[in-house]
Order: C-alpha cells, then structure tokens, then sequence
C-alpha cells in the first residue's frame, strides 16, 4: 500500500518503508488574536488548539509538551476556522497551505504565526513493500525532481490552495 504526503516523524520511522522526499510542509498556529511566537508562549496562551485527527500535527504538540486537554481533534472536512470564529478553539495548528487556503472565507482576520515546524513529507508503503519495486519508485521520483516536474506540479497544487 502507498501514502502520499506522509510526514516523516520519530513515532513513524519503523512503521513504513520512506521512499522519497516530496515536499517540506511548513506549519503554524491560526488565530484570531497577536500570533504567538513560540511554542512555549502557545502552551501558556492556547487552552484549545484545533489539529487534524492522526496528523502530524498532534506528534508536534505532544513533542514540545502541549497537553491531551489542549489538543482538540477534528476529523478530515470539519472547519477549523469556523472553531476559531464560534470561540470553540483558541488556535488552529496546521500546514502553512491549508491555513492559506482556509484563509479567504474567514469573517474575520485571520493572524498566522511564524513557521514553528518544518519537515518532509514523503511517498512511502507498508512495511512490506517490495524492494525492487520502492527502489524503482524512488530513482522515478528523484528523475521526476530533476527535470522539474516536481516542482511544477507543487507550484500549481499551492497556486490552488
């Protein structure tokens, strides 16, 4: 089985097989008010931050020690940004692109802090993936960022957002 984007995180390492780099996924906190500039000052002023259900997101929180009582869970199409306007959430934290992208419809302004994450998102498979097959995925995608084409098409996917 193939994922794709797929963060490459401590907690994930042994449980697939990383095929090859796709793109770095910068993220940061949305809100309502003066961005934070820290982790530390957003442990001390976010009681209820919005991330995705089984997202990276989560193992970042957890990592720079936010607590199970300020990570609130959304499942994939909840809106985050309506959270934030209803006062259900404090902050959303979230890859730069989609709180971009979100950005637009909110009623009100929308303030993004600083990138405080930044790491690969990566094609990948079970564990038991064929060898043969992984190391012909990962000369392709290699050929594929060198003639540009990976870049043209992350240039058009973020032009989207």
């Amino acid at each position: 089985m193939l994922i794709i984007p797929l963060s490459r995180s401590a907690g994930r390492e042994d449980l697939y097989t990383w095929i090859a780099p796709i793109m770095v996924m910068e993220r940061a906190f949305f809100s309502l008010d003066t961005p934070v500039t820290s982790f530390a000052e957003a442990r001390k002023r976010y009681k209820r931050i919005a991330v995705g259900t089984g997202t990276a997101q989560v193992d970042i929180l957890k990592s720079h020690g936010f607590s199970d009582t300020q990570i609130v869970s959304v499942k994939l199409g909840a809106n985050p940004m309506r959270m934030l306007e209803l006062g259900r959430v404090d902050a959303w934290f979230t890859g730069v692109p989609e709180g971009l992208y979100q950005w637009p419809g909110s009623r009100n302004e929308l303030r993004m802090s600083p990138i405080m994450s930044r790491d690969d998102l990566y094609l990948a498979c079970s564990k038991r993936c064929d060898k043969v097959m992984v190391e012909e995925l990962r000369q392709s995608v290699e050929a594929l960022r060198r003639e540009g084409t990976v870049q043209t098409i992350l240039d058009a996917y973020l032009q989207q957002r």
